[in-house]
């Protein structure tokens, strides 16, 4: 008994769960413990210890240790002020096993640089960046040396990319999945940056933040043969003109979510395409007039489970139906799992439905 050995998976899988099983201070004790047990135990706890460890803990190492540790990193997620000081001391490492990497927003001190390309490695698959300063060639590394970046999440920009070097990252990109552009990119979403997205075949959610005016909407897509060929998820903000250019452009989406800077043309009566709508929610800026056009529109959304109408300065307006044509044509649509309107009145008729389907939050 004393010579038993378990093989390296199995032992792999135990250090797994007490890391999985227990809270993290706990965790982090058991598998010092088990890391004393013997040279097998030593290196499974070592390999689970050191898969996502705190950043101080990779700060606290000797520099002439640093890199074998670094070796053994898979995730970092950096906390805070605190943790954003060590990019510098990380600057010289390599990050072979490094897959994912969280940055929060940066205070960087006068004429302080920011070093980020460290963490731009093969194994790379998911990069997120909340600003705070940029970071010389960033974009070019990913695309030299994340072949298989799948989620990308830009809370500001990363570097001081042209248009033109914006395109070329994008049309290097074979794997990436989800790409998120927050607020910090007012202004910037140009036509370019709209046609190297529509080009992402592989590209299944988009999330923009800020407004992307029709222009920018109309020119990017055109320069696509076939945009948004497997988007799946959307959210943008957009002029109402522009809902009718992405629902052509993106028919297969199941996913909807729009802010809807103007009531110009009839935003709801644009979606009847999407017959695999699953979940929609809509934000007007402006008044919502839900027309007859708009109405059908989603009685043919017939996979709807979640709809969702909103406001943040009117209330719906639809003048032309009563109760009778609620009662008659809306069936389908409180089908769905969740319904919420942002007008009193409509209650009325969500009530009087309440004997021809299943109860709905509201």
């Amino acid at each position: 008994m004393a010579n038993l050995r378990l093989p390296p998976d199995l032992l792999l899988l135990v250090m797994k769960q007490v890391d999985y099983g227990e809270k993290f201070s706990a965790a982090q004790n058991s598998l010092r413990n088990a890391i004393l047990v013997n040279r097998e135990w030593a290196e499974a706890g070592t390999y689970i210890l050191w898969n996502c460890p705190p950043v101080t803990a990779l700060a606290a190492v000797s520099p002439d240790r640093r890199q074998h540790y670094a070796n053994k990193i898979s995730e970092m997620f950096f906390e805070g002020e605190d943790d954003s000081k060590h990019h510098a001391t990380f600057k010289d490492l390599s990050f072979p096993r490094l897959k994912i990497v969280h940055i929060p927003r940066l205070k960087l001190k006068k004429h302080e640089q920011l070093y980020l390309t460290q963490y731009m490695q093969a194994q790379l698959t998911e990069f997120h960046f909340w600003g705070g300063g940029v970071c010389e060639n960033a974009l070019m590394t990913l695309a030299s040396n994340c072949p298989d970046l799948e989620d990308l999440n830009l809370e500001c920009p990363i570097d001081d990319s042209s248009q033109d070097q914006l395109l070329e990252f994008f049309i290097s990109q074979n794997s990436i999945e989800v790409i998120y552009f927050g607020y910090g990119r007012a202004g910037l979403v140009t036509l370019v940056l709209l046609a190297g997205l529509a080009s992402l075949e592989s590209l299944e959610k988009l999330d923009i933040s800020s407004l992307a005016e029709d222009h920018a909407i109309h020119m990017g897509l055109g320069m696509s043969p076939h945009p948004f060929s497997n988007l799946q998820n959307l959210h943008m903000r957009v002029e109402s003109k522009s809902v009718a250019r992405l629902v052509s452009a993106a028919p297969s989406l199941s996913i909807l979510f729009l802010i809807i800077e103007d009531s110009d043309y009839d935003a709801l009566a644009s979606l009847k395409p999407l017959s695999n709508l699953v979940h929609l929610e809509l934000t007007f800026l402006d008044d919502i007039y839900l027309s007859p056009q708009g109405f059908r529109a989603l009685e043919t959304l017939k996979g709807l489970e979640v709809l969702l109408l909103d406001s943040r300065r009117a209330l719906l307006e639809a003048m032309w139906m009563d109760d009778g044509i609620f009662a008659r044509h809306s069936h389908d649509i409180l089908s769905s799992e969740f319904v919420r309107l942002p007008c009193d009145s409509q209650r009325r008729f969500l009530l009087s439905m309440s004997k021809l389907s299943e109860p709905h939050a509201c």
